[in-house]
């Protein structure tokens, strides 16, 4: 192609829309657009920054066509653009309007007639508001009619030339951001300097930072648009400056700042205000997704929400915190128990920045899984009533007897016990064979408490040893209350009866004879029965009377046991009685038979005269004979 007689020199970071439109300038042209038209160059061709046009520029223009290449700015897909050294999104490049350094702009450095614009890659990053040359804000330009001629760069310079002629006494310096300084060595040096933001794309950084300055600026109330450049261009660079720090520092920002004390209960969505709007857009795209994560942990960490929910696109597996009531009421157990375990030292204490939890009525996933460890272990006074079906007077001799412990390691004040402990003594009660309510020789269990003296504790200790063999329970009644023991297993633990009359089982043991016998006697008048009433039951039963008792027993001896008075067996005995035709007393069929003590001497001697004679076998004739 014909190389132009005026061209200009390339300036460093220029951009190709710029350098053209300079060239028009140069060359006594209307706009860019006519000078393409002129030149042959297709002008929207030269905007997308396609390489073959920009040879064809190079070409014309005398410039280096690789130089110009790699400082253009090129459309590399839908709402993407790419420099040198990154492809980003066009919300980060701001080709829709001219941003200019006012002396840039003027080409002062280069002493141009006519008045032309330069504009290079530093302006168009949307972050950046400061010239990194001169300090200066850049001055943003009204838009034009048309957006094509927005690229016009010079043509709209020189129609508000009057914005850019500042005295130059009237020009204030300022210290370029760190998110602009970032922008800059990221997108126009390609160096890296940041790994935590190097990762995520720059356009997510510019809004990240926009999003949570706006929230840091103006709080949580503010809305997510709506706001003017200046307010926008301050929020970017606070914003930034929370986020380079890192994942880390951004929690401790969220936690710090976001976390309202106001009221009982704790909004995510309240607190975070424009963040949470933003992230909860159903069009986010996914290159904002790993900035999401942070903000998703952040609320699971810090707010009570629910297992399987979804917040900020993560689903919530195990809740880091939960309302004590809700969560109360899914264990089963009262929020004063969950306050208790957590006071006593059981559970462990929550986080430095979460000590206000117990005003806000949550407790940490820690706390929670104590407190379902310890429910599992311990039971409360009224629970355990309620399982062994007991009074509490009831409860505090089970107790007592110590079948039931206090939980190891729980205060004493709280009056926690051992859950095994009830669980065991339910199951041997449960284990015991059923018997009719109306069972005649069933004795309740606080009846034989009574006649036994023992606590009902005591009883229960001796039922769970073993040591009560003969125990029932009664259908359909609560546990404990249902149990009833056999008449013999409560007398066999009575103590001895302290009453005017001989109870008849001692009578018995008197006389070496059965309590049938006993009974017997009495029927036939042999003894003198008393009718008596147990002290502490009240049940009425018959005893003997001492008197009479004695008496028999100074005159009668049972033939069983005369042969051990006498130093003989029992056969002797009894052949002595028939040979001597000694009448016995009987007490009736299956009953003792009683020898008269008078009739004691005659045995004696019928013995002694048959071992003499020689007449008793088996004898040792050298044993002498008692009596």
């Amino acid at each position: 192609m014909t190389r132009l007689a005026l061209t200009l020199p390339l300036t460093p970071y220029e951009t190709q829309t710029s350098y053209v439109s300079r060239l028009a300038a140069r060359n006594g042209c209307a706009s860019a657009y006519e000078f393409c038209h002129d030149v042959g160059l297709d002008w929207r061709a030269v905007i997308n920054g396609e390489a073959h046009e920009l040879a064809r520029l190079a070409d014309i223009s005398g410039e280096n066509a690789g130089r110009l290449i790699s400082q253009a700015i090129r459309v590399v897909g839908r709402r993407r653009l790419a420099t040198r050294c990154a492809v980003v999104s066009d919300k980060v490049l701001e080709r829709t309007q001219v941003r200019l350094c006012p002396i840039c702009a003027r080409g002062a450095e280069h002493g141009e007639v006519p008045f032309s614009a330069i504009q290079v890659v530093q302006n168009v990053v949307a972050p950046v508001v400061t010239c990194p040359w001169h300090k200066l804000p850049l001055i943003i330009l009204p838009r034009a009619r048309f957006a094509i001629d927005t690229f016009d760069v010079t043509a709209v310079a020189r129609k508000h030339r009057q914005m850019l002629e500042l005295p130059q006494i009237g020009l204030s310096t300022a210290r370029p951001a760190a998110v602009e300084t970032y922008m800059l060595e990221r997108l126009v040096d390609g160096r890296a300097t940041c790994d935590w933001l190097d990762g995520l794309p720059a356009h997510a950084i510019a809004r990240a930072s926009e999003v949570i300055g706006l929230r840091a600026n103006l709080g949580a109330d503010t809305a997510l648009s709506g706001h003017d450049s200046s307010v926008l261009n301050h929020a970017r660079a606070v914003g930034f400056d929370v986020l380079q720090g890192g994942p880390d520092v951004l929690a401790h920002w969220l936690e710090t700042t976001c976390i309202s004390n106001e009221g009982r209960r704790r909004r995510y969505g309240k607190d975070l205000g424009p963040i949470n709007t933003w992230l909860t857009d159903s069009r986010l795209h996914p290159d904002y997704f790993p900035l999401r994560k942070v903000f998703a942990e952040f609320v699971i960490r810090n707010y009570a929400v629910t297992a399987g929910a979804k917040i900020l696109g993560e689903i919530v597996a195990t809740p880091k915190l939960l309302p004590t009531r809700h969560f109360a009421r899914a264990v089963g157990v009262s929020t004063s128990f969950i306050r208790d375990v957590i006071s006593s030292g059981l559970a462990p204490p929550p986080p430095s920045e979460l000590a206000d939890l117990s005003y806000l009525s949550l407790v940490t996933a820690e706390q929670a899984n104590a407190v379902r460890e310890i429910n599992g272990n311990v039971i409360e006074p009224i629970e355990a009533r309620e399982m062994l079906g007991c009074s509490e007077g009831t409860f505090a001799s089970i107790l007592k007897a110590g079948l039931v412990r206090p939980l190891q390691g729980s205060p004493a004040h709280l009056r926690w016990f051992s859950r095994s402990d009830v669980v065991d003594l339910l199951t041997r009660v449960r284990e015991l064979p059923v018997v009719k309510q109306a069972h005649r020789d069933a004795v309740p269990l606080a009846a034989a408490a009574q006649a036994s003296k023992c606590s009902i504790g005591e009883l229960l200790g001796m039922l769970m040893r073993g040591e009560i063999r003969m125990a029932r329970s009664r259908r359909d009644g609560p546990p404990v209350s249902s149990i009833v023991l056999a008449r013999p297993a409560v007398s066999a633990i009575c103590p001895s009866f302290d009453g005017r009359g001989i109870l008849r089982s001692d009578a018995a043991k008197t006389l070496g004879v059965s309590v049938r016998t006993i009974a017997r006697l009495l029927r036939l008048g042999r003894l003198e029965p008393l009718e008596e009433r147990h002290p502490m039951t009240g049940e009425a039963f018959v005893t003997v009377q001492k008197e009479s008792l004695e008496a028999f027993r100074a005159r009668y001896i049972a033939i069983a046991r005369a042969g051990d008075e006498i130093g003989e067996s029992f056969q002797a005995v009894q052949s002595a009685v028939d040979r001597l035709n000694i009448s016995l007393l009987s007490a009736g069929q299956r009953g003792a038979r009683f020898l008269h003590r008078r009739d004691l001497p005659r045995i004696v001697d019928d013995l002694h005269v048959r071992e003499i004679n020689g007449k008793r076998r088996g004898r040792n004739s050298g044993a002498p004979i008692a009596g």
